[in-house]
């Protein structure tokens, strides 16, 4: 798996800006890891993922009937809680879906969330309790894994959240935002290698289709949950006018 410092090394190292037998200092790596971070989280729902849309929970416009079988696709759960929760996260996700927590009402310690992978895992657990008052999380949905995997941003030694087939994604943008820095810009050959994997990347994490076996009523409840519109389901259809 890539560590956060890898990246950093790649970047510094795709236009030769530190030469391979030295490598970066401190004082660049230091410089280098917001600017990272910067790109990694700025990447989720636009390159990679969907919107994230929040969900009373608890609270005077309580929302919990929406999450009663499980939470919804790329939802974020705003916490007023009274009482300990527990809920179910999607049996069948898709790649890219996502999901986050937000403790509105900084009680977590007292009231806490259990999160049920519900076949899944999160964090690399079957079920995670959160128990920190005022969390803030969010997670991205690897199929690769059958993982949950938290989005924060990283310290050098962490370990890049996405696929290692995207590392190549990461240290080109991050190579272009410290070009500039020492007077460099970056060669054609690695522009072009960055629109080819920047359509890879959109191209994995595009929301899923609904399956066309799926009974009616379900097929129009995964069409909604998925945020489609009839503009959608007509995409790429030659006929329209």
């Amino acid at each position: 798996m890539t560590l956060a410092s890898d990246i950093i090394t790649r970047a510094y190292r795709e236009s030769n800006l530190v030469t391979l037998a030295a490598g970066e200092s401190t004082a660049q790596q230091t410089e280098a890891l917001p600017l990272l971070n910067e790109q990694l989280l700025s990447t989720l729902g636009f390159e990679a993922g969907a919107e994230i849309s929040d969900l009373n929970i608890g609270g005077t416009y309580d929302q919990s009937a929406y999450c009663s079988t499980w939470v919804p696709a790329n939802a974020r759960l705003v916490l007023n809680l009274s009482a300990a929760a527990s809920f179910k996260l999607d049996p069948q996700p898709y790649e890219g879906q996502r999901l986050a927590i937000v403790d509105a009402g900084n009680n977590l310690a007292t009231y806490n969330l259990t999160l049920d992978g519900y076949g899944r895992q999160i964090e690399s657990s079957s079920a995670l309790t959160l128990s920190t008052n005022g969390d803030n999380r969010e997670w991205l949905y690897r199929a690769d894994t059958a993982n949950w995997v938290k989005i924060t941003a990283l310290a050098t030694g962490d370990t890049m959240p996405l696929p290692q087939e995207f590392d190549s994604y990461f240290t080109t943008r991050l190579a272009m935002r410290l070009n500039p820095r020492y007077g460099q810009a970056l060669p054609q050959e690695t522009v072009a290698e960055l629109k080819k994997i920047e359509n890879k990347i959109s191209a994995r994490y595009r929301k899923p289709r609904p399956r066309q076996d799926m009974p009616i009523g379900l097929l129009g409840e995964r069409r909604s949950s998925f945020g489609l519109s009839q503009a959608d389901f007509n995409a790429g259809r030659t006929w329209r006018w």
